[in-house]
């Protein structure tokens, strides 16, 4: 089974190590064959972040490529050349070479890639963000063909993950999605952490209680708030800056000149208060991370959440993060606690800032003791959740890769045995002790199979085996809200079944014109109460007969 992953941008900071990391959970499914495709400097990315994977590396430049090479020796035509033939840079036509000699193309990073649509079945493309339209303002030109380019995937027959129920939410704001169109496919902060290098730098900050900052220099980022409160702490807790396009002492653009404008305004002193690195490498950035007195996040828009907040979490560090609602759907889902601020408002962060300075002694004690309760995913578990939409599953026991979409099926006359089956094997791992919608068993398989009520049943399958069993219950009792359950096959746990039966189910009662679902869950089964929240479940404050019980709403 061949994956060609397809990547023209090799977006520096968050996008590449995504997809870094995301390769590196696939490489560890069996049978599976990588590929990269892409070309000039984001290739080059790829083989030096890859290095010493089994993975290959395709040189396939994207349909407009030649627009942007030099026409005439010792000419540089890239410039001149964009402008006279009008290449937008915002839209990278793939080829079909690329799609080519494989079974699945993932892309992880959709933005500005545009797919021939003919090949669009085999295509997976991870969405992140819609900040590009969510703030056209910034982004002169940019904003319009952005939104043309998701309009475009979304609209086609590709498979779309996002990674938040706030991006979900914004794609259903802007192009009105349907239930089911995307994935939401969760990330994980537990990344690789290079082994040190004798070449890693010693920093003039070194030894003092720094303030970091590690975010690019892109306007959604906020750094014009973070310069204005940095001074409420940072003659006693200097301000570090690292990140693509942050060293603005050395940086010549326009951004640059801004920012070294707010910052002197705000009374910070170059390499004193204020200590402007720009990029580094993972080996010096990670230290630099574990030195850090606190990590500071002001940004305005991200797609699952913050890479550095994870990690100052894992660590014990303490983290002031802007109350937008990504990162608080994040730190939901992990479980840990942070100083929030608003992050349009100065005077907000610098609040926060006084406040951690004032108690930081406990706070710190806070943050390392709940390292231990924080809610983790590996990289492998996302990996095996995009699998899942990739049309991969692991054999039940068996460890081996088939290929196939795993298809929903109502539950009805010809499923009686492969029901039995799972049925039998749910009551001998002992899921009946947990869920117990019924008994498990094969008379109750062939009721199941033979019911004509309201009621909905419906079964995940992938060659003729039944992987997952889910259930709509309550209409035949004569209620408008129907109760939802499932249960997962155990060797086919983390793969994503358990988000496909949801889907689906949710499908049903919306076509139904159900208001909303209820479903209940042992508080302890945190792989569960996840994937609901994922999904839009709200939780009651009190629990019934030790359970929480979870709403899901649906709008009209």
């Amino acid at each position: 089974m061949k994956i060609r992953v397809i990547d023209y941008v090799a977006n520096l900071g968050g996008g590449v190590r995504f997809a870094a990391e995301m390769l590196r959970g696939l490489a560890e499914i069996p049978g599976l064959s990588l590929e990269v495709v892409s070309s000039g400097d984001a290739l080059a990315r790829y083989r030096a972040l890859l290095g010493g994977m089994d993975v290959g590396f395709v040189d396939v430049p994207p349909s407009q490529a030649w627009r942007g090479r030099t026409l005439l020796a010792g000419v540089p035509g890239a410039g001149p050349l964009n402008w006279i033939l009008r290449t937008d840079p915002n839209r990278i036509l793939v080829s079909r070479r690329a799609l080519e000699d494989c079974d699945v193309a993932w892309f992880p990073w959709v933005h500005r890639h545009r797919i021939p649509r003919r090949l669009a079945r085999k295509v997976v493309g991870s969405l992140h963000d819609l900040i590009m339209i969510e703030f056209p303002q910034w982004f002169p030109g940019g904003g319009a063909a952005e939104r043309e380019t998701l309009a475009s995937w979304l609209d086609s027959d590709a498979r779309i993950a996002v990674s938040s129920r706030a991006t979900e939410a914004l794609l259903q704001r802007h192009f009105g999605i349907g239930p089911g169109r995307t994935s939401v496919i969760p990330l994980s902060g537990q990344h690789r952490v290079p082994a040190r290098s004798p070449t890693t730098r010693a920093w003039p900050f070194t030894g003092r209680e720094y303030l970091l900052c590690p975010a690019n220099h892109s306007r959604h980022k906020n750094h014009e708030v973070l310069l204005a409160a940095a001074g409420a702490v940072a003659p006693r807790h200097p301000l570090v800056l690292t990140g693509d396009g942050t060293d603005i002492y050395r940086g010549q653009s326009l951004r640059s000149e801004e920012l070294r404008h707010l910052a002197g305004r705000s009374g910070l002193v170059a390499d004193e208060t204020l200590f402007a690195i720009g990029y580094v490498h993972d080996p010096d950035y990670y230290a630099i991370l574990e030195g850090a007195w606190a990590v500071v996040m002001p940004t305005l828009a991200e797609g699952g959440g913050s890479f550095p907040v994870w990690e100052a979490l894992e660590r014990g560090i303490p983290a002031v993060v802007s109350d937008i609602p990504v990162m608080r759907e994040m730190m939901e889902r992990v479980g840990g606690e942070v100083l929030w601020f608003d992050p349009r408002d100065p005077a907000s962060l610098a609040r926060a800032l006084r406040e951690l300075e004032g108690g930081y002694a406990q706070l710190k004690a806070r943050a390392l003791e709940q390292r231990v309760r924080l809610s983790r995913r590996g990289w492998r578990e996302v990996a095996k959740d995009y699998a899942a939409i990739m049309g991969l599953h692991e054999s039940p026991g068996g460890g081996r890769i088939e290929t196939g979409q795993p298809e929903v099926l109502r539950v009805g006359p010809g499923l009686e045995s492969a029901l039995a089956t799972f049925f039998e094997h749910l009551a001998a791992t002992g899921v009946g002790e947990r869920f117990h919608p019924h008994p498990f068993t094969r008379a109750e398989a062939e009721a199941r199979c033979a019911h004509s009520g309201l009621d909905f049943y419906c079964v995940v399958v992938a060659r003729g085996v039944v992987l997952g069993y889910g259930m709509l219950r309550g209409w035949d009792e004569g209620y408008d809200v129907p109760s939802l359950g499932i249960a997962i096959h155990a060797d086919a746990r983390g793969m994503g079944l358990g988000r496909t039966l949801m889907l689906h189910l949710h499908a049903e009662a919306q076509r139904r014109a159900a208001p909303r679902i209820r479903l209940k869950v042992y508080p302890d089964n945190t792989a569960a109460v996840n994937l609901y929240r994922s999904l839009g479940y709200d939780f009651e404050p009190s629990l019934e007969r030790g359970q929480l019980v979870g709403f899901k709403r649906f709008q009209g």
